[in-house]
């Protein structure tokens, strides 16, 4: 028996819904900076990323080690 393909197969959840979008990598560059300022004893090291969803840039943080 041999396997049929799917007819439709459904888009990808977007998933930046709920996140802020900046038009241009230096406007997201410059709040990313803006934020890390405030907060100079943060552990989150925030990145700069484009979405292919909505063709608009986000912010993304991880927590960083702590450093012995």
């Amino acid at each position: 028996m041999t396997r049929q393909k799917k007819p439709f197969q459904p888009a990808p959840t977007k998933t930046c819904g709920n996140k802020n979008c900046y038009k241009s990598e230096r406007e997201a560059e410059m709040v990313a900076q803006e934020q890390e300022l405030r907060d100079l004893h943060s552990e989150l090291e925030i990145k700069v990323y484009f979405c292919s969803y909505c063709g608009y840039w986000h912010l993304s943080s991880m927590k960083n080690p702590k450093e012995q």
